[in-house]
């Protein structure tokens, strides 16, 4: 499959009717999905696999995947005026060396999470639905509360962990410590604000943490090696230094907390 990248622009008319390309631009900017075909283990025993197609339009870019019409790059031109809501799309394509136009015309019905996309006057075409996604939630983190010494010349993270010991089978249990040491070369730093997350650096950092403080430690995974058949890549959580990731910790910790977003590959070796 190819994925075409294209961008999206607006253009207007002084001599048409009110022009609704901008409302459309926006209703239209998303992640949008498609399929077809039979899907599932039939009678006879074999096993049917159905196609999916996506299209994800942004704030001045297009991509997709599994979509016959776009298989390209290029420009896409919305013109819209009352009922009458025609776009195209004009592709760059590289033809024995040599740049070459190719544009597709087609006209499309917004209706809800709904998109219509009809291709010239015949009447083919093919609808997708809107995938359902969120602005900037409140994210899924996982994160550690961690006691924090300092950070050395070398620009490394000095920690202090504790293990419980017991004394007896029902005795108290007494925290005996250990030391560890997270290196910050591929971190990233912020300082919890009233309304923000700051970042900082590690020099900054150092500054903050002359004396024993309580830091949060939250890993941030890696996104290569995801193998997927469609445009769009599903991973388990969102990144803690992501907007939302940056908006749930700036509601939970006080101003002032240090946090340390440091990949999980790096992890914490004893010094």
């Amino acid at each position: 499959m190819v994925v075409g990248v294209l961008l999206v622009d607006v253009v207007e008319s002084g001599e048409e009717l009110p022009n609704q390309s901008a409302d459309d631009l926006k209703a239209l900017q998303g992640l949008w999905k498609r399929s077809w075909g039979r899907s599932g283990r039939e009678d006879d025993g074999v096993f049917y696999m159905g196609s999916v197609g996506e299209l994800y339009i942004g704030s001045g870019r297009a991509a997709s995947k599994g979509i016959p019409i776009l298989d390209g790059t290029g420009a896409v031109v919305l013109h819209s005026s009352g009922k009458h809501r025609r776009a195209r799309f004009t592709y760059f394509l590289e033809e024995k060396g040599k740049p070459k136009k190719k544009p597709v015309d087609f006209s499309y019905e917004i209706e809800g999470d709904k998109l219509t996309i009809t291709i010239g006057d015949e009447g083919g075409g093919f609808s997708l639905t809107r995938v359902t996604v969120e602005e900037t939630p409140f994210a899924d983190i996982n994160a550690s509360f961690e006691m924090a010494r300092g950070v050395d010349r070398e620009g490394n993270l000095l920690l202090t962990t504790y293990s419980a010991m017991r004394i007896g089978d029902d005795g108290p249990e007494l925290p005996a410590p250990s030391s560890l040491v997270r290196p910050l070369k591929n971190a990233h730093i912020y300082r919890v604000e009233e309304n923000d997350a700051k970042k900082i650096t590690v020099e900054e950092a150092r500054g903050f943490l002359r004396e024993p403080t309580p830091v949060v430690i939250a890993g941030r995974s890696a996104r290569n090696g995801h193998v997927s058949s469609l445009l769009s890549k599903r991973f388990r959580t969102l990144q803690p230094d992501s907007e939302a990731g940056l908006k749930t910790l700036t509601h939970l910790l006080k101003p002032g907390t240090l946090v340390f977003v440091i990949p999980d590959a790096e992890r914490g070796r004893a010094p």
